[in-house]
């Protein structure tokens, strides 16, 4: 008995160990992918987002992957626009990444946020953002 405790215990804590190595390296790609969209890296977003991808944006304009990438590749601007407040969710081969992005002028002033929520698929040690929604938060 003391033996199946004992390997109940180690394999709980490698499981919540390996969870919590995700959640970190999806808060690392969630930062990532809004350094990428400033900068125009479409290499690095064009390996995050799955071929068969689909979203709304906080606009509530429904996307697949080649009309988001267009999206991207025209967004300008001077402002800092980034992840704040992430939760993250690992399920085996599967993640949710929620929070708010947030653009704020080169003064750190707020200008505008939305909430938004990130489905990730894990294949071959690789994640992938395979769908994903937003919803501006209104100004009151």
């Amino acid at each position: 008995m003391k033996i199946i405790i004992v390997f109940y215990l180690l394999a709980h804590s490698f499981t919540y160990a390996q969870s919590s190595k995700d959640e970190m390296q999806l808060i690392e790609i969630e930062k990532a992918r809004s350094e990428a969209i400033a900068a125009k890296n479409s290499v690095f977003l064009n390996n995050l987002y799955a071929d068969n991808f689909y979203g709304v944006t906080a606009t509530a304009v429904a996307v697949d992957k080649k009309s988001l990438m267009n999206i991207f590749s025209n967004f300008n601007s001077p402002n800092k626009v980034g992840p704040e407040n992430l939760i993250v969710r690992v399920f085996d081969n599967s993640a949710m990444v929620s929070g708010r992005l947030v653009t704020r002028n080169p003064s750190g002033e707020l200008l505008n946020q939305s909430l938004f929520m990130h489905f990730y698929n894990k294949k071959n040690d690789q994640w992938i953002l395979v769908a994903g929604q937003g919803a501006l938060i209104q100004e009151k």
